[in-house]
């Protein structure tokens, strides 16, 4: 390992020599994940594995025979082949360091990665290879998952806290108004007689009503600022969130898949798992065609509307129902559609089945804007 070049592949215009060194030699040295390709040309794109260090032969369970002296179309799954090399051409495109985020579908799950990757050029300044580092990040993700799931479960909750509150409150109220009014009545009759002791209980209950009109005032009040901070938008590329999401979906390439291309600033996080359970879902139920379609927000700071649609059978029940979703759709296929409905209206949106669409299609809403829009 680490001593194959593009010129030992014998591959068509390939460079017979790299320099002193080729990038497989110095990465052999490094105890990090690494790996690099050789660029045998850039138009059309043409790009073959030429060495992958033992730390990422060890992090990846790939062995160097199952990528050196392979392309990626030739060692990769179909879909997570396109989305490497949609990476690789904008590195060459913009000839200069890139680091993104990538998911893989591997003999043990769904692993993630953030890798590094670097042009490596000649004496005359021509890249000739790329050279890559993978972090493995699949806890991060996985963590990154739980934790919406527990603002999801969080804001469940407050909405049920925030009701009951706001219920008990109104329902209270009243009554111990109207307590306090009959003790001042009480009090005016028994003044016309020599009722002492009567008197001082019934205004000692009548300063009991009013502090315990007082406190309900006060849960009233704390039950309207009950609720979880706001998660706050990022920059995220759907273009890229649309690559990723379709490797996990439909690693084989199967399916005819499409998705916005367009750059925005929304909470990624919320936005992922949401695409993920509903485009998962299309994946299991379509017959061959799943889209997603992006309806940008008509002003600042509105709702953008995505759509998820399939050409299967559609919906026969509900998914969004509101029963205990939580409860019953914790599977180990994820998060489950109804949940993802807690994520949505947490957030001021909406969702539920497109029931004049053909297929299957269903429609939320977010908090986004489109960036250069």
């Amino acid at each position: 390992m680490g001593e194959t070049t593009s010129g030992r592949l014998g591959l068509p215009g390939a460079p017979a020599r790299l320099g002193p060194l080729h990038p497989s030699d110095v990465i052999a040295r490094f105890g990090t994940p690494m790996f690099c390709l050789d660029v045998v040309s850039e138009e059309p794109l043409d790009v073959v594995f030429s060495g992958i260090n033992r730390a990422q032969s060890a992090a990846s369970g790939m062995e160097p025979g199952d990528l050196v002296g392979r392309r990626p179309g030739e060692a990769l799954p179909p879909r997570a082949a396109a989305n490497v090399m949609a990476n690789y051409r904008r590195c060459l495109e913009e000839r200069r360091p890139i680091e993104y985020e990538e998911g893989h579908e591997g003999r043990d799950g769904q692993r993630w990665y953030r890798t590094t990757l670097g042009p490596w050029t000649d004496g005359s300044g021509r890249i000739v290879a790329l050279v890559g580092s993978a972090v493995e990040i699949t806890d991060r993700r996985r963590r990154s998952d739980e934790d919406a799931e527990t603002i999801a479960r969080l804001r469940r909750l407050s909405d049920e806290v925030r009701t009951f509150a706001s219920m008990a409150a109104h329902d209270v109220r009243s009554p111990l108004a109207t307590v306090e009014s009959l003790v001042e009545l009480v009090l005016e009759e028994l003044r016309s007689g020599d009722v002492e002791e009567a008197a001082s209980l019934l205004r000692s209950c009548g300063e009991m009503a009013c502090e315990a009109r007082g406190q309900m005032d006060d849960l009233l009040r704390h039950a309207t600022s009950l609720g979880v901070e706001e998660p706050k938008a990022s920059r995220t590329d759907l273009d890229r969130m649309g690559r990723d999401l379709s490797a996990v979906v439909d690693p084989q390439g199967r399916l005819r898949m499409s998705w916005p291309r367009e750059t925005v600033e929304v909470d990624a996080v919320t936005l992922q798992l949401v695409l993920r359970n509903l485009m998962s879902n299309a994946a299991r139920h379509c017959s061959g065609r799943v889209a997603v379609v992006l309806d940008p927000p008509d002003g600042p700071g509105r709702l953008a509307a995505f759509t998820v649609r399939d050409d299967g059978p559609g919906f026969d029940h509900d998914p969004f129902a509101r029963d205990d979703p939580l409860r019953r759709h914790e599977t180990v296929r994820g998060f489950g559609l109804a949940a993802a409905r807690y994520l949505i209206e947490g957030r001021g949106g909406t969702i539920a089945v497109v029931r004049d669409a053909p297929g299957g299609a269903v429609r939320f809403t977010i908090p986004c804007r489109v960036l250069g829009a």
